[in-house]
């Protein structure tokens, strides 16, 4: 499989320090190999049709992602205390 990045997400990931961009990356191998990987704390948000949205939290941080077939969108990372918005407007 593979990941493909809404445009912000590496900019957003560039950011980081050390440590948390680190982690990020782990979770982000994870979810390009297995959409439900074991060992992380993953969630479904919400289904629409055919497709999953699911949320894959990472200390502080949360990878919100739709499996496609063999690729995998991350549509957004975000700290926890930005909160999920932004989400009841995205258009899938």
């Amino acid at each position: 499989m593979g990941l493909k990045y809404a445009p912000e997400v590496q900019d957003f990931v560039r950011t980081l320090a050390p440590g948390p961009k680190k982690q990020l990356r782990k979770a982000l191998d994870a979810i390009r190999d297995d959409p439900r990987p074991s060992g992380f704390d993953v969630k479904v948000l919400r289904k629409d049709g055919s497709h999953s949205y699911f949320r894959l939290r990472v200390g502080d941080y949360r990878i919100v992602y739709t499996p496609r077939g063999a690729q995998t969108y991350v549509w957004r990372i975000i700290h926890r205390s930005e909160g999920y918005d932004w989400f009841e407007r995205l258009d899938p």
